[in-house]
């Protein structure tokens, strides 16, 4: 059995993932890091990211079931899970979860892994008529790089705040400027992207 350990995705609204898993891993500032059991205590925020959790299989009992469907009543129908077999699941060395997470931090301890985002979503919730009207605006031609998507919202950032105020937003990681500029374009276009490569990886996702 492989080391495990407690992983949460927990928004404002609702606690969106808790089960032991193997590993987790996520993007921060300085790229994609991966978590195993007995990892250090550890702080940081997270990037708008797509979330891999690898669940331990053997934690997947038919009430773990029941009481995901029951957290997740109003989507549940249209989940992987539905009507799987828990044997066919205990056969796999893990159960590949996908989540796209839009900001937050990450927090590590000895009781687990916990990422607080102010909005996250799994992958098969995720809305893919919206994912795509939101880049179809966006041309391939005119794609705009990261460095004028960020000089495209000073606007945005001087409309709430004074001159030093946004100039230390828009200097902050893009990490940060998830979290402060929510609704930038910036940030806009990227939740697009990462809830769009959430429904495309091919994976079996609860």
């Amino acid at each position: 059995m492989a080391n495990t350990f407690l992983a949460e995705i927990i928004t404002p609204e609702r606690v969106l993932f808790r089960a032991p898993v193997e590993n987790v891993t996520l993007g921060i500032e300085e790229g994609a890091i991966t978590f195993l059991a007995n990892h250090a205590d550890y702080l940081a925020a997270v990037d708008i990211t797509l979330v891999k959790l690898y669940v331990a299989t053997e934690a997947v009992t038919n009430d773990w079931i029941a009481s995901y469907r029951s957290e997740h009543a109003s989507k549940a129908a249209k989940s992987p899970l539905v009507g799987v077999n828990v044997a066919d699941l205990h056969a796999s060395e893990a159960l590949l979860v996908l989540a796209a997470v839009h900001g937050g931090f990450v927090h590590v301890t000895k009781e687990g892994l916990r990422i607080f985002s102010p909005v996250a979503e799994l992958a098969w919730e995720i809305d893919t008529a919206r994912v795509e009207a939101v880049l179809s605006s966006i041309s391939d031609s005119d794609e705009p790089s990261s460095e004028s998507l960020v000089a495209s919202d000073q606007v945005e950032a001087a409309s709430a705040t004074g001159e030093g105020s946004q100039l230390s937003i828009l200097s902050a990681s893009k990490a940060a400027r998830a979290i402060l500029l929510p609704d930038s374009k910036e940030s806009r276009i990227r939740r697009a992207l990462v809830r769009k490569e959430a429904v495309t990886t091919s994976s079996t996702t609860i």
